[in-house]
């Protein structure tokens, strides 16, 4: 199978990953999704760590990838709750620092 587009849907017991392939027919641009797999939290963290070092490990080798601005995801809106809830702020911080990572890593 191949993918080119991962849809995320988070629950409170584990984290579902619906794989799909843009596609552009008739001048219109769609996802058609093929393939979910669901994994627990615990299994997803694992995953993190294996994918970032296969991430690493292929650009060592082969360069930095580069992220084209179309795909660059948007920057965060700030939380309009901020003052009442420390979770959305923090989330709201993490979320922006992984940005600021994700477009501002050095190449190789």
């Amino acid at each position: 199978m191949y993918a080119n587009s991962v849809y995320f849907q988070p629950s409170e017991w584990d984290l579902k990953l619906i794989f799909g392939e843009l596609d552009t027919k008739d001048g219109l641009t769609f996802v058609e999704q093929h393939t979910s797999i669901a994994v627990p939290w615990l299994q997803a963290r694992i995953m993190h760590y294996y994918l970032t070092l296969q991430l690493e490990v292929f650009e060592v080798y082969h360069g930095k990838i580069k992220l084209p601005a179309s795909l660059v995801p948007p920057e965060p809106i700030y939380p309009t709750d901020a003052d009442s809830d420390p979770q959305a702020l923090a989330v709201y911080e993490r979320v922006k620092q992984l940005r600021d990572q994700l477009i501002s890593q050095p190449a190789l």
